[in-house]
């Protein structure tokens, strides 16, 4: 008869692992030691204090030659729980978008099942594992997001004070947002709507506010970006894709 991949962890493996299903408040965690074959489960608060100490208890535990496994999904959190543990466990980060799905009639999903399949797939040797960008990466990383999401408001912007503009007066939108431009944009009157019109005015003075204020994070957030990059020639690549488009958008903060 076939053995169970936990049955043959007890014949070879000595490691404690933990598997553990992390949330914003509390972590559900599935304890299997190898060495004996114990496994339980349970659940604690998400603190820096609750994580550590349960790191402790499995290494006090641990059989001579193990050590302590610490399993969890790529979910936002992994980095400082990662830089929390260190060198005190085998850090272990779960892909489970490409964990296989179980059959529809057992689908169920919760933390416990969700901990029993990862320990399942990680004894098997077949659990899918995520990339662990370094700091360096993810710094750069919140800085291209951040980037991206000033450029996409301000794009926002610009495409509702050109509708306003082409819906209710024969204004010229060409170079709207040269500086030239937008003194003159400050200067449309739309007088068919005199009743709302301060109303509007003082949209559009708030939205021109924003446009400008987004530029200036844009020059900030590229020059940061540059600098990073600087200190990693293997990233030079990757800034090639931003560079046309930053210059552009930022050419005009006035």
């Amino acid at each position: 008869m076939a053995q169970s991949a936990k049955e043959t962890a007890m014949q070879e493996g000595k490691d404690i692992i933990l598997v553990v299903d992390y949330h914003a408040e509390n972590i559900e965690f599935r304890w299997f030691n190898e060495a004996t074959g114990e496994e339980r489960t349970g659940k604690y608060e998400t603190t820096r204090a609750g994580i550590l100490r349960q790191v402790a208890e499995a290494a006090k535990e641990v059989a001579p030659g193990g050590q302590v496994v610490w399993i969890m999904e790529s979910t936002t959190g992994w980095a400082r729980v990662k830089d929390l543990i260190g060198p005190r466990a085998k850090f272990v980060l779960a892909n489970v978008l490409q964990m296989p799905l179980p059959p529809k009639a057992r689908r169920r999903k919760t933390d416990k099942i969700d901990t029993g399949r990862l320990l399942r797939e990680y004894l098997h040797g077949v659990l899918p594992q995520s990339f662990q960008p370094a700091a360096w990466w993810r710094e750069v990383r919140r800085v291209v997001d951040g980037r991206q999401d000033l450029v996409e408001r301000q794009t926002a912007l610009k495409n509702w004070m050109g509708s306003l503009l082409h819906h209710e007066t024969w204004e010229d939108r060409e170079n709207l947002w040269s500086c030239k431009g937008r003194a003159r944009l400050q200067r449309i009157e739309i007088p068919r709507y005199r009743p709302t019109y301060e109303r509007v005015l003082s949209k559009r003075g708030k939205k021109i506010a924003r446009i400008v204020v987004a530029r200036l994070f844009l020059r900030s957030l590229y020059k940061m970006l540059k600098d990073r990059v600087r200190f990693n020639p293997a990233a030079s690549g990757r800034m090639k894709t931003t560079t046309a488009t930053t210059t552009a958008t930022a050419s005009c903060s006035g």
